[in-house]
């Protein structure tokens, strides 16, 4: 008797609805926190990786306008060269 009265207590009969319940908003609240955590995480990342980008790319512009200032420069230097022997 008291084995069937243990098996009873342990089968999710034995769990009131209001319990079930209770445990369903726990998961759903752990759940929405874990996605909304991996979400921020790739907000972040992605944040990273655009801006990272952004700023490569400015300076890799920024270094082909100084090359080709400088070779302006030095075509214009050897063009006045020649026109004053």
């Amino acid at each position: 008797m008291e084995l069937a009265a243990t098996q009873q207590d342990i089968s999710p009969t034995a769990i009131p609805p209001l319990k079930y319940k209770i445990q369903d908003v726990r998961y759903l609240r752990f759940q929405v926190n874990l996605l909304t955590n991996l979400l921020g995480i790739y907000v972040i990342g992605s944040l990273t990786l655009v801006s990272g980008g952004l700023l490569w790319l400015s300076h890799e512009m920024q270094q082909s306008r100084q090359q080709t200032i400088q070779e302006i420069q030095t075509q214009i230097k050897i063009l006045e060269a020649n026109r004053n022997p």
